[in-house]
């Protein structure tokens, strides 16, 4: 009796094993996707370089987002983008997305007052 539900336990695990799902991969808008550099940055709340223009963002199709202030060392930060809302997965900051033209993006926070305004670094693209 003990080896019998040995087994079944070990056939019970086996199985739940089986039917676990695989990571669900972020979603990720591709028009965001790119190198950008900050230009502009209106409203009360700082961003990350505390409002210091030149700021590198850098997201990436893996779902990370990689920023580097002038002079400083590089933010590591998850994120997902879907139907023109970035969200940043570890802290719940939202901004909404619009992009005028190939070559400007403009991110425009939800719930705090901060407009961010990036154009695309096209010296600098993979």
């Amino acid at each position: 009796m003990k080896i019998f539900s040995l087994l079944l336990i070990i056939g019970a695990l086996l199985i739940s094993s089986c039917n676990s799902e695989q990571p669900v991969e972020p979603q990720i808008q591709e028009d965001i996707l790119g190198l950008w550099e900050l230009h502009a940055q209106t409203g009360t709340a700082a961003d990350i370089c505390d409002g210091q223009l030149g700021e590198l963002a850098q997201f990436s199709a893996n779902g990370q987002a990689y920023f580097q202030c002038p002079g400083a060392d590089i933010y590591y930060a998850s994120y997902t983008a879907v139907d023109n809302v970035l969200t940043f997965t570890d802290t719940g900051l939202q901004y909404n997305i619009s992009l005028p033209n190939d070559t400007n993006m403009i991110l425009t926070a939800i719930g705090i007052d901060r407009i961010l305004t990036y154009s695309r670094n096209l010296i600098y693209q993979n």
